[in-house]
C-alpha cells in the first residue's frame, strides 16, 4: 500500500520530527506501509507534510537508527525487513504512547489515578459489549 499523507501538528509537544516518526511507526504497525516498501522521495514528504527537508530527514535517521527504516544507496528509504513480532513491538509503543497521553492528561485535569482506571474500566466494558 502507498505511503498515507497526514497532519502534523504544530500546537502538539512533541516534535514534528517526532510526529513524522511516530506516524510512519504507526503506518508500519497497521501495515499501511510493509516491508521492502519504499517511502517517498524527502522533498515530497517536505512537500506534502509542510514541513522543512531537515525535519523529515531527522525523521528518517531516527527510524534508520531504530532499524525500522534502510537507505538502498541512491534508491531511496524503504521499509526494513520487519518480523511480525517487530510489527506487534510496535504497535505497543503506539498504544503505549497513547496511554501515556492519556494519563498525562488526565493528571492536568485533576483526575486521580482511581478515577481513571475507573474510566478505562467502564470503557473496556462498553466496547467489550459491541
Amino acid at each position: 500500500m502507498p505511503f498515507e499523507y497526514f497532519k502534523v501538528n504544530n500546537s502538539l509537544t512533541t516534535t514534528l520530527s517526532e510526529q513524522i516518526e511516530n506516524e510512519i511507526k504507526v503506518q508500519i504497525a497497521n501495515r499501511t506501509l510493509l516491508p521492502g516498501e519504499q517511502l517517498p522521495v524527502m522533498r515530497l514528504l517536505s512537500k506534502n507534510l509542510g514541513c522543512g527537508v531537515v525535519t523529515i530527514n531527522k525523521a528518517l535517521m531516527n527510524l534508520k537508527d531504530q532499524d525500522i527504516l534502510i537507505t538502498k544507496g541512491n534508491k531511496g528509504v524503504f521499509v526494513a525487513d520487519l518480523t511480525d513480532s517487530d510489527i506487534s513491538a510496535l504497535n505497543m509503543d503506539d498504544l503505549s504512547d497513547k496511554i501515556e497521553e492519556a494519563i498525562l492528561i488526565s493528571r492536568q485535569r485533576g483526575m486521580s489515578k482511581e478515577d481513571f482506571i475507573n474510566l478505562v474500566e467502564i470503557l473496556f466494558t462498553t466496547l467489550e459489549e459491541d
